[in-house]
Formats: C-alpha cells, sequence, structure tokens
C-alpha cells in the first residue's frame, strides 16, 4: 500500500496545473450540490415554519367541517373538560378592513416644489384573528419587531405585512408592480421614529424622505371597518325602490369604525400570505360581528395520551359539525410531497457527480497514456499489478476527497451568500442540512474512485513488453463500435421505458432507477462516435476557416477519439439540462397557462357576503357576477404513490351564470347538457387534465374523498381549465401549503353543501364592459391610469365592509404567473450553466495534456516555419470540434430528456404539452458551450504561445 502511495503522490505532484484542474471539476460540483442542498433545505425550513403559524405545534386540531366554515364556540368547553388535554387553544378568524389616518407631506395645489401637511387615510385588508391572549403566544409567540403583545380588549398586534400596507411607500405603484401576498416587506420607517413635518418643504427629497417615515407603529390608533349587515333582504328593500347602487351609497356614507390601539408589529409568516391582525376574542366579535363562533382549536395533550385514540373519541363526542385531526395528519400529505424534492435532488447529485467522475476518468486515462513507458518499467524492476491499480484509485480519491473539502464548505458559503442577498425570498434563514452534506462529501469521493476505476483496469491488463514498445496504436474500429452499440442500447432503454409505460408509477420508478442514468452514459457513450463524425464533416472547412494544413487537425482528433468524445460527453450535461427546461417550460406557458381563459376580473375573500356580489354588480362598468366556492377533497388522480399525493378543488357555482360569462372549451359533451346535468345534481365537469392523467371522461365516475367519506361523481363534461384555482392560489399565496391541490373539477353549489356541507364563497368571477371601463377609468382616474387597475380599486372600495380581501386583474393575475414561470426557467438555466462551468476543468485539462503530449511535434512544426498563430489556432480548432460535439449531444439529450418529462408530465399531473424545441434556447446554448469550452483552452494556447522553440524541442519524445 505505501509504494501505491508514493506512485499516487508522486502522478499528482507531477502534473500539478491538471491535477489541480481535476480537483476544481469535483469541487465545482460539490459546491453545486451542496448549494442546492442548502437552499432545498431553507426553503423546507420556511415551510415548516409557515405551518407552524397557520396551525400551530399542538398535537390535534378541530375544525368545521366544510372550508372556511365555521362552529360553535361551546366546542372549547367540551375539549377543555376532555380528560387529557392540557391546553385547548382557540381561534376565530374573519376578513377585516383597517384604515390608519396621519399626517403625510402633499403637494400644495396650485404652487410647484412646495410640500406642506395634510392628513392622509391609508387602508388595507386582511385577515382578523380573534384569539385567547392567555393562550395563544404562549402556544404560539410570536417573533416582535416593535412593541409589545396585545394583554387586554381593545389592543392589537400586527403583522409587519399588514403594518407596511398602512403606511407610505406602501404606493398605488407597489400594488401594481408586485404579487399581493409575496414575501418582501418594506418596514424601514419602524428603526425611526414618527416625523415631525414642518410646515413647509421646497425640496422633492426632503419630502419623499419624511413621508418615507410615516406608517403605524405602536402605541397608533387605527379604525377598523366593522362589516356590514343588511338588515332586510335585497328582494324587500328592492320593492320599496332602493336598490343596489342605492344600498351600496348609503353603505359607504353610513360605515361606522371601531378604533382599536395598535400596541406591536411582529414578524408575519416566511412564505408570504395574507396581512394578518390578532386581538382578544371579544375585541374581534365587537369589530367584526361573529359572535359565539370559532374557526379552530388546537389541543395539547398529555404525554401519556394516544393522539390518535383521543381524536377518535372526542371526535364521537363532537358529532358530525366538526372534524378532530391529529396534526401529524394534516401535514403529513404534505410532508410526503416535500420528501419527494430529496429523491429529485438524489438523482441530480447522481448525474453531477457521474458528470465529474467522467472527467476524472478522462483525465487519469490520458496520464495513463503518457506515462506507459514509465508504469512499464516499473512493472519490469518488480512492480505489482495490484500497486499500480491501487495507485490509479488512490489517485482518484485523493481528487474526490480534496474536491469534496473544497466544494462543500464553498458550496455553503454560496447559499449563505445567496439567502443573505435574497432575505426577502427566504427570512427563515440558512438551514444547513447534515445529512444531504455528507452526501455530497461521500458523492464526490465516489466520483473519484469511480472516474478511477476504468484507468486502473486498464493499468493493470497493460503488459510490460506491449507498453515498451510504443508510445500509443490506434484506435480499432472494433472499438468504436462497441462503444455504439453500448450508447445506443442505452438511449433505446430510456425510450422504451417512457414509451411502453401505462401506468404512472412504473413510467416514474422505471425511469428514475433505470431509463435517466442508462440514457445519460449512453449519450456519454455516443459522444465518441459522434466526435469522429463531427471531426470528418468539419475538419476540413475548420481547417480551411483558420489557415490550417488541411489534414493535421482531422488526424489529431481522430487519434484519441476517446479523450476528445468524453470530455465532450462531460461538457453535453448542462446544455441538456437547458434545452430540457425550456423546452417542457416553453410548453408549460404555451399550451396550458396561454390555454386559460381567465374572466376580466377576481374577487377573493374568506367568507364574502352575498351584498358583495350585488354591490359589484351595481357598478357601472361590471356586466355580470358569479360567486365561486372551493372546497379542497382528496383523489388519487395525480402523484406517485408512496411519494408524493395531491389533492384536487371541487369549484362549485350556479351553473346558469358560470356558463354565462365563462369561456370555456367542452372537449367532451356540451355546455347545455352539463348545465342540466349539474342542476340535477350528483354530476361534476373535470378540467381535461383529469383525462390526460387519468382516461376519465363523459360518463365515467369520479370518486373523491374528504373527512374519510367517499363520494361518487359521473362526469358529464370534460372542459379546457378557466383557471379558478390558480386564481384563488394567487390571492392566497402561503396560505396553500396545506391543501397541495392541483387542478379542479365544477360541480354545484347543491352538491357542494349537501355532499360536503360547505358553501362559504372565496372567490367571484366579474365580467366588465371594457369600452366603458376604458371610458371611466380615463374620465374619472386620468388619462394615463391602467383601467384594470382601476377597476380593482372602485370594486375594493365598494366592498370594503363585506369581508372582501383582494381584487385582480384576471390579465394581471396571468401575467403575473407567466412572469414566475419564467423566472424559475432562468434560475435553472443559471444551474445548467454552472454544469457547463464544470465541464470545463475537463476541456481545459484535455488541451493541457494533447499540448504537453505534442510538444517535440510542435518544435519541429515551429522550426520547419510553422507560425506561433497556426498552432494556437491548431488548439482552438480542436476545442472548437469538443465544443460541436458537445452540443449536438446535448440538444439529442436533452430533447429526448425533454420528451420524457412531457411524458411524465402527463401521467403524474395530467398537463398535455407539445413537443417543440426551443430554437432561441438551444442557440444560446450553443453559445455558451462554445464560449466556454474554447475559454478553457485559451490559458493553454497563451502558454504554448510563450514558450520557445528550443524549449518544445527539448521536451522527451516518444
Amino acid at each position: 500500500m505505501r509504494a501505491a502511495w508514493r506512485l499516487a503522490t508522486s502522478s499528482l505532484s507531477a502534473r500539478p496545473s491538471r491535477s489541480l484542474l481535476l480537483v476544481g471539476a469535483v469541487a465545482l460540483s460539490a459546491a453545486l450540490i451542496s448549494a442546492v442542498a442548502c437552499a432545498l433545505a431553507s426553503a423546507n425550513g420556511a415551510v415548516g415554519k409557515q405551518l407552524e403559524s397557520q396551525i400551530g405545534t399542538a398535537e390535534l386540531r378541530v375544525r368545521a367541517v366544510g372550508t372556511q366554515s365555521t362552529f360553535d364556540e361551546r366546542v372549547l368547553e367540551t375539549v377543555r373538560s376532555w380528560p387529557g388535554v392540557e391546553a385547548a387553544v382557540p381561534r376565530a378568524r374573519s376578513s377585516i378592513a383597517i384604515q390608519f389616518r396621519t399626517r403625510t407631506l402633499d403637494p400644495v395645489e396650485g404652487r410647484e416644489s412646495e410640500w406642506a401637511p395634510a392628513t392622509r387615510t391609508f387602508s388595507a385588508t386582511g385577515y382578523g384573528n380573534g384569539v385567547d391572549l392567555e393562550t395563544e403566544f404562549a402556544v404560539r409567540p410570536p417573533t416582535l419587531l416593535a412593541g409589545r403583545l396585545p394583554t387586554a380588549h381593545g389592543e392589537v398586534l400586527l403583522d409587519a405585512r399588514f403594518a407596511e400596507r398602512l403606511g407610505f411607500n406602501w404606493s398605488d405603484a407597489r400594488m401594481t408592480s408586485f404579487v399581493p401576498n409575496a414575501p418582501g416587506l418594506d418596514i424601514e420607517y419602524l428603526g425611526s421614529p414618527t416625523p415631525a413635518l414642518p410646515d413647509r418643504v421646497t425640496e422633492s427629497a426632503e419630502a419623499d424622505r419624511l413621508n418615507a417615515l410615516v406608517g403605524v407603529r405602536p402605541d397608533d390608533e387605527i379604525l377598523v371597518v366593522r362589516q356590514f349587515a343588511m338588515p332586510l333582504s335585497s328582494a324587500a328593500l328592492a320593492r320599496v325602490g332602493i336598490d343596489a347602487n342605492m344600498r351600496a351609497t348609503f353603505a359607504r356614507l353610513f360605515r361606522s369604525s371601531a378604533r382599536l390601539r395598535v400596541v406591536g408589529i411582529s414578524e408575519p409568516p416566511p412564505l408570504g400570505g395574507v396581512a394578518q391582525v390578532y386581538m382578544s376574542l371579544p375585541t374581534f366579535a365587537a369589530v367584526t360581528g361573529q359572535k359565539g363562533r370559532l374557526d379552530q382549536v388546537e389541543i395539547e395533550l398529555a404525554a401519556s395520551e394516544d393522539p390518535q385514540a383521543v381524536a377518535e373519541a372526542l371526535g364521537a363526542e363532537l358529532g358530525d359539525d366538526v372534524v378532530v385531526q391529529t396534526t401529524e395528519k394534516v401535514t403529513s400529505r404534505l410532508d410526503q410531497n416535500l420528501s419527494s424534492n430529496n429523491l429529485a435532488f438524489a438523482l441530480a447529485s447522481v448525474l453531477a457527480m457521474l458528470s465529474a467522475a467522467f472527467i476524472i476518468m478522462t483525465g487519469l486515462t490520458t496520464g495513463i497514456a503518457e506515462q506507459q513507458r514509465g508504469l512499464a518499467v516499473l512493472r519490469c524492476i518488480g512492480a505489482h499489478k495490484s500497486q499500480l491499480g491501487q495507485s490509479q484509485l488512490m489517485i482518484g480519491g485523493l481528487i474526490g476527497v480534496s474536491g469534496a473539502l473544497i466544494g462543500v464548505p464553498l458550496g455553503v458559503g454560496f447559499a449563505w451568500l445567496m439567502v443573505t442577498v435574497f432575505d426577502e425570498q427566504l427570512p427563515s434563514g440558512l438551514e444547513v442540512p447534515p445529512g444531504m452534506l455528507l452526501f455530497a462529501g461521500i458523492g464526490s469521493v465516489a466520483a473519484g474512485l469511480i472516474g478511477a476505476a476504468y484507468p486502473a483496469v486498464r493499468v493493470v491488463r497493460v503488459s510490460p513488453l506491449k507498453a515498451l514498445t510504443g508510445r500509443a496504436e490506434p484506435t480499432k474500429p472494433a472499438a468504436i463500435g462497441r462503444v455504439l452499440g453500448f450508447a445506443l442500447a442505452g438511449i433505446a432503454l430510456q425510450f422504451a421505458i417512457v414509451a411502453f409505460s401505462q401506468s404512472r408509477e412504473t413510467l416514474f420508478w422505471s425511469y428514475a432507477t433505470a431509463g435517466l442514468p442508462a440514457m445519460f452514459i449512453g449519450y456519454f457513450l455516443l459522444s465518441v462516435p459522434i466526435m469522429i463524425g463531427a471531426s470528418y464533416a468539419l475538419s476540413g472547412p475548420l481547417s480551411k476557416l483558420l489557415g490550417l494544413p488541411p489534414r493535421v487537425l482531422g488526424r489529431t482528433v481522430r487519434a484519441t477519439p476517446f479523450r476528445h468524445g468524453f470530455t465532450a460527453g462531460a461538457m453535453m450535461t448542462g446544455l441538456a439540462l437547458m434545452v430540457s427546461i425550456w423546452t417542457n417550460g416553453g410548453s408549460i406557458l404555451r399550451d396550458w397557462l396561454n390555454n386559460i381563459e381567465f374572466p376580466d376580473a377576481f374577487v377573493n375573500g374568506l367568507r364574502l357576503q352575498p351584498e358583495a356580489q350585488e354591490r359589484i354588480r351595481a357598478l357601472p362598468f361590471v356586466t355580470n357576477t358569479c360567486s365561486i366556492a372551493l372546497h379542497s377533497i382528496e383523489t388519487d388522480a395525480f402523484g406517485i404513490e408512496g411519494l408524493s399525493n395531491y389533492r384536487t378543488t371541487f369549484i362549485a357555482f350556479e351553473p346558469e351564470p358560470f356558463f354565462a360569462m365563462t369561456n370555456v372549451e367542452f372537449l367532451q359533451g356540451d355546455a347545455e347538457t352539463a348545465e342540466r346535468r349539474l342542476e340535477e345534481g350528483g354530476t361534476i365537469i373535470v378540467s381535461k387534465e383529469f383525462t390526460a392523467a387519468q382516461g376519465l371522461g363523459v360518463g365515467d365516475t369520479f370518486v373523491c374523498r374528504d373527512n374519510g367519506e367517499t363520494f361518487e361523481f359521473e362526469i358529464v363534461g370534460v372542459v379546457t381549465s378557466p383557471g379558478l384555482e390558480l386564481a384563488s392560489k394567487f390571492f392566497n399565496i402561503g396560505e396553500e401549503y396545506l391543501d397541495q391541490a392541483i387542478h379542479a373539477v365544477f360541480g354545484s353549489r347543491k352538491d357542494l353543501r349537501e355532499r360536503f356541507n360547505s358553501d362559504a364563497t372565496q372567490l367571484i368571477q366579474v365580467a366588465f364592459d371594457n369600452d366603458e371601463l376604458v371610458r371611466l377609468a380615463r374620465e374619472r382616474g386620468g388619462p394615463d391610469i391602467d383601467p384594470d387597475y382601476w377597476a380593482t380599486q372602485q370594486i375594493k372600495e365598494a366592498t370594503l365592509d363585506l369581508g372582501v380581501l383582494d381584487a385582480g386583474s384576471g390579465r394581471r393575475i396571468k401575467s403575473r404567473i407567466g412572469t414566475f414561470i419564467g423566472a424559475t426557467l432562468v434560475v435553472f438555466s443559471g444551474v445548467a450553466v454552472v454544469s457547463m462551468l464544470v465541464a470545463c476543468f475537463g476541456v481545459a485539462n484535455l488541451i493541457i495534456a494533447g499540448i504537453e503530449s505534442r510538444q517535440f511535434e510542435f518544435g519541429v512544426l515551429r522550426a520547419v516555419g510553422a507560425q506561433r498563430g497556426m498552432l494556437a489556432r491548431l488548439v482552438a480548432a480542436e476545442a472548437i470540434l469538443v465544443a460541436v460535439t458537445a452540443s449536438i449531444v446535448g440538444t439529442l439529450m436533452g430533447m429526448q430528456t425533454a420528451w420524457a418529462g412531457s411524458r411524465l408530465y402527463e401521467l403524474i399531473a395530467g398537463l398535455e404539452m407539445r413537443f417543440t424545441p426551443p430554437v432561441g434556447a438551444i442557440a444560446f446554448g450553443w453559445g455558451v458551450v462554445l464560449l466556454f469550452t474554447v475559454g478553457a483552452a485559451l490559458p493553454a494556447i497563451f502558454r504554448l504561445n510563450g514558450r520557445q522553440t528550443r524549449e518544445l524541442l527539448a521536451a522527451t519524445r516518444g
């Protein structure tokens, strides 16, 4: 072992620059994996804190049967009296509108460059939470940014998201440019006292500075707009001549407000969400009118109690109106879905380390070719085969260990930097997962050993006499043929798995365990024959273009096809990833999102009152409205059994107004029949994703579950999705982690009431008279105002006291979702570019090895008149051929991966996507590959140009 160690260290030290390049390739791979691991752990940690803010850390949760329903507060007495219950924490929730009146500097009318104090009212909507002040903050302590916790009636705690909206910086421009409930805050003003405003300001910068300090602070008084309750029905008021317009006018004139004292401001949930305000239950009842009703009760049990047993017994005692769930059951599906990310991480890590292993294998194989005479001499003087083989494995191990020691801390540092820079998106901070980092370190060492395995076998099998007879031998066509056969077999295996798997479980697991690795190795091997083909096809034109002798380039490359081909194979991975990402991402944007026809606008709320719909319909630019109820249900239509499980959304509406104002295309069935059958009950229409994933169509039975009960519906139509579930998730960013629902089925409100015991309206769909809207917006809001934004502001103002949380334009929602998907594609493209950067170390190693092995030949060419530039162009031409080969193979692999991805999307998520290669992304990827490859060769080229002819001729021959 000692002799093998000496051989390994001497081999590495003899070629320091090339050894460092191999270490750099492994280190960068380990850094990439470690950074992704930390980012994934940080995101999962943020999700955990988000869930804690939503459901707490208690063992049990009591909630009403229907979505967004409430239950009688007497349930709390029963729960607190139950044996084994140590604490019961109630909560009531309702949408709430808050106003904050304060002094700001406003422009003085008629005077330019002059500002004076004026009273301004800032309004914001969010969730009002009525809590037990003694138990709530003990179980779920908030992080205070300013002030203290409420302790008495009339005191409130605002989260920073609510406080932000009650400050000057939360302007109309920000509201139109940002997602309403996305992460990120602008509350720097809390660090400064309330500004003392002068009587006059004549500089705009000073006015802006002072106004930026205006915002709600502890000890300020706020106004809570009391929720409107119509004492008589709309029909009764209409009989005496009071229509919806008059009712809306009366409501605006006679809105009442309750004055409350802000005593503290706390951090919001880490992943965004609706703004929150906390107050005592009596205060909550006074300002919302929701007296004697609760939304949930969290239960802490004694250590000796079994949560499941208590949940079953307590549920039977409380009756059918409420559900008692263990926290583990509530979060188990989300935990399962999050754990599936770890599998994706493991697969990506294995592929990244395989790329590093191929680079190491190419580098060590090149070293063996250069040292084969020296190794033969060692054999002749008594070295054993095992010692030579062990030395190669030790070289690989040393490279892997060195790469891990450098790369893992580097990746953690990079992740820390990203979390620090993007602290608004990940406010929970950096999470460092020891297990994943250990996996990255072990993977680095494994990459070194795997990469050294073939060189070790090769050095053991070569006889000393054969090694002494010549420096190298030409590659046999049979060897190329065998490589081509293995390559096509691996590619065909992946194709067969994807094409012929009938179930999503079989497809996913076969693809993950066999198809993806086989395809990856197949394309890596395919790079060798592709390199030979590229040398025959392009060496002539490239030689003419660069002014090289006609046959030198082609012969040089074909003399070492494995070395050049495997280097191109390592470079192809990043391009393949980019092509695959942009092919499928473009399909999602083009074939899914762009085909969804959003209504003109949506209004969102927790439990919207019927009066809200009437007031919206009374607005002069509104032509129609439709109330929508959403209820999350369990289904087996999507996901992978044992790995991921997604619910779906039952969307309920009155069929006649819905079909009158919604542009949905019936792929099976027709609107008239569907409307009639929905009115009859027991039927649904489904989005086309159910047909793609499960083959469900008209006449089939859809089975779903809710709270342990199973329900069956007959399908009477298959339609393109109107995007209602997307709109709901858009408004409730940060609140949707528990549901984990994708896609939707559509039914009647009658079935929602009778089967799921739920009827709360969460969305109102709005249709505009666009010509009238534009006219009114220009007339009342100014010529430069966005009509959609003006319309949503009018809707918010008209419904401020009716539980409306937000309103948004359908076009703007669709645009923002598209922007988010596009940003995700850019982020993943960055990972692909880093993967290409890893492969650059292999390219640099190849170029340096080629120059060192041909120093004497280069010296001879110089001596007979070759210019320095010709040698530099020759080496650059080799790099260009490597880049072209990598681009060809990477594009082919990327398109096959994208095709497989579209098949997976279809079976797992029901998304049907057309396979359309992204020409722009492919061209960009080719350019990056060429730039990186030639760039990696430039240092070696400059070094070659700087060497003297006699120095090259002095190099060892043969």
